[in-house]
């Protein structure tokens, strides 16, 4: 039902997963776990992306062949939300220092 095995099968026989099919998944995902940020399955890869991006450091590599990009360009609309969030962090770390080095004087 929701996989184009005979528009797309690959020569191994194995089937993609087509658009509908891959909202239905992230449908039952939200509703088994009440999920309501990943609203699409673009969303969803999305965040996974910018989530990989910071647990790894910023590997692009590794966030390039998870989500299967064959052009490393594809992913700094990645790379710039994990900086700014690193810049965000950063500057909150940096008042929080303040603040208790005025606590202490």
């Amino acid at each position: 039902m929701f996989d184009r095995s005979q528009v797309g099968e690959r020569a191994s026989g194995e089937r993609r997963l087509t658009s509908a099919g891959a909202r239905y998944i992230v449908k039952q995902i939200r509703q088994q776990l009440g999920a309501w940020s990943f609203k699409s399955p673009h969303v969803a890869r999305h965040t996974a992306a910018t989530t990989l991006l910071e647990v790894t450091g910023g590997d692009v590599r590794l966030v390039q062949e998870v989500l299967g990009h064959a052009n490393l360009n594809t992913l700094q609309g990645y790379t710039k939300i994990v900086d700014s969030r690193k810049q965000e962090a950063y500057r909150l770390y940096q008042q929080f220092l303040d603040e208790k080095k005025k606590a202490t004087t």
